[in-house]
């Protein structure tokens, strides 16, 4: 990202989600609203996938390069379906992670699946103040319910593993989403669902 910014003359300004950006003097933050559009993107928006996953809605892919992604609106406001602040482009979390997810709108519960890779051993998360348990070579299905909405959950860990690169990751997040209120606890927090 480093690169693209000082090379590329077409790139403006970058836009971040807190905690940080790329520049130390990355002041302007990324504008969403509560129901998950952005304010503040242009036309043509440059993506950067490493460190944090999003999924967007009324815009349209133009070209992938590794970690970034050019978008362009097909909609007059765009907007984000969720957010994982800690999840690296090949999928596997950070040890300190938070989701938050807008779905269609203002979402308070949520499904995943979380996976460990077979010869490591298991993995304890706090999922929000909740403990699981992640073993090795298996994937466990969590539905969790936010206190507010959009669903924000921090996920936390020190059962760190190394990626193909070295880097500290946990597990593997997929299939997060939006789920409907009566397939997730009523009172904030965590369920781990039967296989």
């Amino acid at each position: 990202m480093l690169e693209a910014l000082y090379w590329n003359t077409s790139i403006t300004r970058e836009l971040v989600i807190k905690p940080g950006g790329t520049d130390t003097y990355s002041r302007t933050r990324l504008q969403i609203t509560p129901t998950g559009t952005l304010t503040n993107v242009s036309r043509y928006f440059l993506y950067n996938r490493q460190g944090t996953h999003a999924t967007i809605q009324g815009a349209t892919v133009v070209k992938r390069n590794d970690d970034l992604v050019l978008y362009r609106t097909t909609e007059a406001a765009p907007r984000v379906v969720d957010v994982v602040k800690g999840q690296l482009s090949n999928g596997f979390l950070s040890p300190y992670t938070e989701f938050d997810v807008w779905g269609s709108g203002r979402a308070e519960h949520v499904t995943f699946t979380l996976s460990r890779p077979a010869h490591f051993p298991k993995a304890t998360i706090f999922i929000g103040w909740q403990k699981f348990h992640v073993k090795p070579g298996t994937s466990a299905r969590f539905a969790c319910t936010s206190a507010a909405s959009p669903f924000v959950m921090p996920v936390r860990s020190l059962s760190e593993i190394g990626d193909e690169f070295d880097r500290p990751v946990i597990v593997k997040l997929t299939g997060l989403r939006a789920a409907p209120s009566g397939s997730v606890p009523l009172k904030p927090g965590c369920v781990q669902l039967a296989p």
